[in-house]
């Protein structure tokens, strides 16, 4: 009775059932690397790493910023310095009227800059380099932390 009951036991352990895998040392590794938290950490900060690299290098390309202002006002200085920007200054309508108390000025300001960095004395390669070793490094700790979990 003691024989079959260790023989059946081998029996059910031994053969997969339906649905079943035979667990080998090389899947439980992979479930080990897939579902480990340390790992997965350690292969966002590489990708964010790898990105950060990326960036750094498009810092070499000009950039370009528009912009758009608006300035209304009736202060008595701001006014008569906006008709002078704006060449709308008329010196009769100034004396005829009462300069301490101007109409409302409107003024719209419209800007559009490209920026090319043409020579950053190194700073700008090293940045790039530095972002690229700490991507390397990155990298180095994923391969760290697979080798420990794995």
């Amino acid at each position: 009775m003691r024989w079959t009951l260790v023989i059946l036991t081998s029996m059910l352990l031994a053969q997969p059932g339906e649905g079943q895998q035979l667990l080998t040392l090389r899947s439980a590794i992979d479930g080990a690397l897939s579902g480990s938290p340390v790992v997965q950490a350690a292969r966002e900060a590489a990708e964010a790493a790898g990105v950060r690299s990326e960036r750094a290098r498009g810092f070499r390309l000009p950039s370009v910023d528009l912009s758009e202002v608006y300035t209304g006002t009736n202060n008595p200085a701001t006014a008569f310095a906006l008709q002078l920007n704006q060449k709308r200054f008329d010196g009769m309508q100034f004396f005829q009227s009462d300069p301490n108390n101007p109409d409302w000025h409107n003024n719209w300001l419209t800007r559009l800059e490209v920026v090319q960095p043409v020579y950053t004395g190194g700073k700008l390669s090293a940045r790039v380099d530095q972002a690229s070793f700490m991507s390397t490094a990155v990298e180095l700790e994923l391969a760290h932390a697979r080798e420990q979990v794995g």
